[in-house]
């Protein structure tokens, strides 16, 4: 039914005519807007660098509508438990439902170093390289240097087949 003001009738006309009269009503019925069930869960914990996708970002509604996230997609959250990502529906058919909106909560874990490293495009450690025995300033082999800016936190193991 659409949203407005509807007029339902019923008419009643009994088999035992001897006995019942026919009747009938016409009552009014007040038709509101309804509001989209709305489903996102908390998502898992990512690590920090991870840049927010539809992973973390994947509400539905029971009816076709517009998202609008907040923080939006390719968002890189700092550290920090319990931060706010926010939804906003805009149904496509404003006549019969209403907007609607929902919050969820992430956890952004700080990351390690062995995991940086693993995967530097993923956290954006662009320019690392590793350096000889007379780069770096006569380091120590296996140092790194790291060209972005940024805070890294990095532990440094030897391994007995790292350096032949």
């Amino acid at each position: 039914m659409p949203v407005s003001g509807q007029t339902l009738s019923v008419s009643f006309v009994p088999t035992d005519t001897t006995n019942y009269n026919n009747a009938s009503k016409n009552v009014s019925i007040n038709v509101l807007k309804a509001t989209p069930t709305i489903t996102w869960n908390n998502p898992a914990d990512i690590i920090y660098g991870t840049a927010l996708s539809a992973t973390q970002l994947n509400a539905t509604a029971s009816v076709p509508v517009s998202l609008t996230y907040t923080p939006p997609a390719t968002t890189v959250l700092n550290a920090g438990n319990g931060q706010t990502l926010s939804v906003n529906f805009v149904p496509t058919d404003t006549a019969n439902y209403n907007n609607a909106s929902q919050n969820v909560s992430i956890n952004v874990l700080e990351g390690d170093a062995d995991h940086y490293l693993e995967q530097p495009s993923r956290h954006r450690l662009r320019h690392c390289a590793e350096c000889g025995s007379t780069q770096c300033g006569g380091k120590r082999p296996g140092c790194l240097n790291l060209h972005t800016a940024g805070r890294y936190g990095i532990e440094c193991r030897q391994r007995s087949d790292s350096f032949g």
